[in-house]
């Protein structure tokens, strides 16, 4: 887990569970932040040996622990190693860098309200857990693609790459790439999106 930012835990914010046997964990550069839920006994990264089946491996280096509430369980001693018992597969940000760069790069792009309602309230210190549901925006107004085999992608863009407009084929690869279809014209519209092209 690298340089995620989790905020407002109530009784724990990361889990380390022993019940399916001895995990490999390593949390490097992430950002705990106390919330209006967080209490002084809420623990940021929990080792749970209830049902244990195996001893836990728990890497632990530059993660950043900001509020009120005990940040590391005392159980956590016994199963630190001093490297990553799995190679990480990317390059962590120091902390405090990749805090921001969460706030100012994750969810969606361009920004909708609820992706705008959760950053602010990250940075605001406000937000807090809710017993109902709470409230999802109403989507912006727009005409939707032509998808005549309802299977989420454009049927001009299936035409033009290889898909089948006529026939619900996300997960086929139709020009060969080693690429599902659906990942292809998702990572598409997002390019799209993010240089303001409209379908």
């Amino acid at each position: 887990m690298i340089n995620n930012i989790l905020y407002n835990g109530q009784s724990e914010f990361a889990e380390i569970w022993e019940s399916f046997g001895g995990v490999p964990v390593s949390l490097i550069g992430n950002s705990f932040v106390a919330g209006r839920n967080t209490r002084p006994d809420t623990i940021g990264v929990a080792r749970n040996v209830m049902g244990s089946k195996g001893t836990a491996k728990v890497y632990l280096a530059d993660n950043r622990f900001d509020g009120d509430f005990v940040h590391l369980s005392p159980l956590l001693k016994a199963v630190e190693v001093d490297r990553p018992p799995c190679p990480p597969t990317i390059a962590a940000e120091p902390a405090d860098a990749a805090y921001k760069a969460v706030l100012s790069d994750a969810g969606a792009f361009p920004r909708d309200p609820f992706d705008r309602r959760i950053v602010k309230q990250v940075r605001e210190r406000k937000g807090h857990i809710v017993k109902q549901p709470g409230l999802i925006d109403d989507p912006e107004p727009g005409t939707p693609y032509a998808d005549a085999d309802g299977d989420g992608m454009d049927d001009r863009w299936e035409a033009e790459h290889g898909a089948d407009p006529r026939k619900a084929d996300p997960w086929a690869d139709g020009d060969g790439d080693g690429l599902a279809n659906l990942d292809q014209f998702l990572d598409q519209r997002a390019r799209d999106l993010m240089d303001g092209v409209t379908p």
